[in-house]
């Protein structure tokens, strides 16, 4: 049982529900999908390709990204597919070891986390069932050419390839390291910067690695590898339960300009590693073909989001990194995961905005059953000098009270709004400032208050649960 606590997924009234598009159904496009959708929101994935096919090979899963999938809910899904792997390896080109961190010991840290290794694909589709079971609309063929904000600056249109257009609340563009639409947000072309760097990426079958004695550790005790050599490194781990060997090798660049990805030739790559710890020549000798990659980076942004608020990027399209550090696909979980919170937060916020603008309505139009409409059942008023009201009949008797001694013509301003982690609780301050005329005396003296409101969601709508205020005016 994971002691990460498992978001649920909330109910919202439709005017608070953002209709939301992610672009791209990568693992950071659906990872923001399913955290939108716990959040409550409607979310569509726009996806160029003509279909989701299963792609890539060995992805690293560290404490950081790991808390962030179990809080999804999915720890049951993936940890048949996952490995766990019990230390890192730093070792020397010729396999003397370096240095080495125990993972059991370093996620002892970070109560309930863990340090998982997965085929891409296996992670990629256990996200995409989620995001379905969640609500998730997946639509594929569908390339986006342009993002227009609206004059509003509360929506904007994707115009796709195809002629159709699509209105959202808020665009998420998460179309990877060739992002369409990080350019669209500069309003430039702004392609990858290569780096130098290229990997041989390959997946090896473990059933000739249990023969060898040299390799068959390699798949009976799972560990990750990394060798340090001249020019060159390595890494290496074992996927889907040791029926697969990851491996990763890194150098130089030397692809045709304008290639990213091609057929490798085996011979050469074996021979960039000749002289290497002898178990590297064994596993690159049950390799029949290879793919090499060339490898880019994206410097980060100023700004990842549009001044409107209505279109915003994430992941590789933002800070592609190289993959020295294992940590491109957690960054873009991480990048999900803070995206579903401000807006499952952030609604919240409008919501007790409209809410406390209401308040200050009603304080003008001085109707009795409007002030109760926004208080809870049980709601409290405190006003100086008289008892707490309590419950809808005795706060109707206090504003009845207050409506017949005075009239208000105030500026109603909002210094704070904080929702609790639940989203069930927040608390508002706010100023008042104007006019407070008296009914029966017939004068008129000005009018400073600070309130503090405390809220609390009822059926997906924010409402008053407990009122104060106080007179600015100085004590003495």
């Amino acid at each position: 049982m994971s002691s990460i606590p498992i978001k649920q997924q909330r109910q919202r009234a439709n005017e608070t529900r953002l209709k939301i598009i992610v672009v791209g159904a990568g693992l950071g496009g659906v990872g923001a999908a399913i955290a939108l959708l716990l959040a409550g929101h409607e979310v569509q994935i726009f996806e160029a390709a003509s279909e989701i096919a299963e792609v890539g090979a060995g992805i690293q899963a560290l404490p950081n990204s790991s808390r962030v999938l179990q809080s999804w809910g999915m720890k049951d899904s993936l940890d048949r597919y996952s490995t766990k792997p019990s230390r890192v390896n730093m070792l020397g080109w010729k396999g003397n070891l370096i240095s080495h961190m125990d993972f059991e010991e370093s996620a002892s840290r970070y109560p309930g986390t863990f340090y998982w290794d997965f085929h891409r694909a296996n992670l990629h589709q256990c996200l995409l069932d989620r995001a379905v079971e969640l609500g998730a609309e997946i639509r594929v063929r569908s390339r986006v050419l342009d993002v227009q904000i609206h004059d509003s600056g509360d929506s904007a249109t994707l115009i796709l390839d195809n002629g159709e257009e699509h209105n959202a609340d808020l665009v998420v563009g998460a179309d990877g390291i060739n992002s369409r639409l990080r350019e669209i947000m500069l309003g430039h072309p702004d392609p990858p910067q290569l780096t130098g760097d290229l990997a041989y990426r390959l997946l090896l079958s473990t059933k000739e690695m249990l023969k060898d004695p040299e390799l068959a550790s390699f798949v009976t005790d799972p560990q990750v590898n990394y060798w340090l050599g001249p020019d060159a490194h390595a890494v290496n781990y074992v996927l889907r339960g040791g029926e697969l060997f990851n491996m990763v090798l890194l150098v130089p660049d030397d692809m045709p300009a304008g290639a990213n990805t091609l057929a490798g030739n085996v011979d050469e790559m074996r021979a960039l590693y000749e002289g290497w710890d002898p178990r590297i020549p064994k596993l690159l000798n049950l390799c029949e073909s290879v793919c090499k990659w060339r490898l880019c980076i994206r410097p980060g942004m100023e700004t990842w989001s549009h001044p409107s608020g209505a279109f915003t990027l994430l992941g590789d399209a933002v800070h592609a990194t190289l993959p020295y550090l294992a940590s491109g696909a957690g960054m873009a979980l991480e990048d999900a995961a803070v995206l579903g919170e401000l807006f499952g937060r952030m609604a919240d916020q409008a919501a007790i905005t409209s809410l406390l603008h209401a308040y200050g309505t009603v304080l003008s139009s001085r109707k009795i059953e409007d002030v109760l409409e926004l208080y809870t059942h049980d709601g409290v008023i405190m006003a100086p000098g008289f008892a707490p009201a309590v419950g809808q009949a005795e706060i109707g008797r206090a504003y009845e009270r207050i409506f017949n001694t005075i009239k208000l013509e105030i500026d109603f301003e909002i210094d704070e709004i904080v929702v609790m982690e639940d989203s069930v609780w927040a608390f508002a301050r706010t100023t008042a400032h104007g006019t407070k005329h008296w009914l029966k005396k017939g004068s008129e003296e000005s009018h400073h208050n600070q309130e503090l409101f405390v809220c609390q969601k009822i059926e997906g709508r924010w409402k008053v649960a407990r009122y104060s205020f106080s007179s600015m005016k100085p004590l003495m």
